[in-house]
């Protein structure tokens, strides 16, 4: 599979599998320390048979042009947890895929629905958020995630309460688009016949819950995909140059 605008066919199984068996979730704090070492160790230890990361084709290739030209390439310990996994995966045989929507998209989205009372609401309430964020990541990085986590849960819902169409898009929306195509790989690797994997997501934190949910049922994410006009277009898998 590669991305494609083309929208692919939906085929469910009259049997269906519990596709949860074939998924590991990691939640992350985007360019945590913590997140990132957590990663790399799961990497490690699962040894899995597939990487996803919530991501599109042009941050991705955006993040990792940023690194290659860093002045501090090497020595930087502010990579993002999607780059350092596709770092420490090189010459491992481990299908990547990225999952997310594109920017363009998201903004366009987010665009076409916004009012202007939900802007206003949202900035009069943006400045307690971001400092709510960082008290998050300073007890995520301390190792004291259901703190953060009860901050970064709070956070999203002042979004969905002040912000409603930034919340459809940025959640709900999102969330479809990745559960399908999460669905999509487990698919392709049970259509090659294979029954033994495992496929680690690597994800902002706030997504893991909903993922899960809606991988215990993927005809929802596709039924709210059709209710917003999201094309059920299948995930990017990165070709990647093996390092000597």
């Amino acid at each position: 599979m590669s991305e494609s605008s083309t929208a692919v066919p939906i085929k469910f199984a009259k049997n269906k599998p519990n596709y949860l068996q074939y998924v590991e979730f990691i939640g992350t704090a985007h360019f945590s320390k913590t997140s990132i070492m957590e990663v790399m160790e799961r990497v490690q230890e699962l040894r899995p048979d597939a990487v996803t990361l919530e991501l599109c084709p042009p941050r991705y290739y955006h993040l990792q042009r940023v690194c290659l030209n860093c002045p501090r390439r090497g020595n930087c310990d502010r990579k993002c947890e999607f780059i350092i996994s596709t770092d420490y995966l090189a010459n491992k045989d481990t299908d990547i895929w990225l999952i997310d929507m594109e920017e363009p998209e998201i903004q366009a989205r987010i665009g076409r629905t916004a009012t202007y009372r939900e802007v206003r609401d949202w900035l009069r309430a943006s400045r307690y958020v971001m400092s709510n964020q960082e008290e998050g990541l300073q007890l995520w990085e301390a190792g004291r995630k259901e703190e953060a986590m009860h901050i970064f849960d709070t956070n999203t819902e002042i979004m969905r309460r002040t912000f409603p169409s930034l919340w459809k898009v940025l959640i709900e929306q999102r969330n479809a688009l990745m559960a399908a195509r999460l669905y999509y790989i487990i698919k392709n690797y049970l259509d090659k016949g294979l029954k033994d994997f495992k496929i680690l997501v690597v994800t902002g934190a706030a997504h893991v819950p909903g993922l899960k949910e809606l991988l215990r049922n993927p005809e929802l994410a596709f039924e709210t995909m059709r209710r917003y006009g999201i094309k059920p277009t299948p995930p990017f898998r990165i070709k990647r140059v093996r390092v000597d």
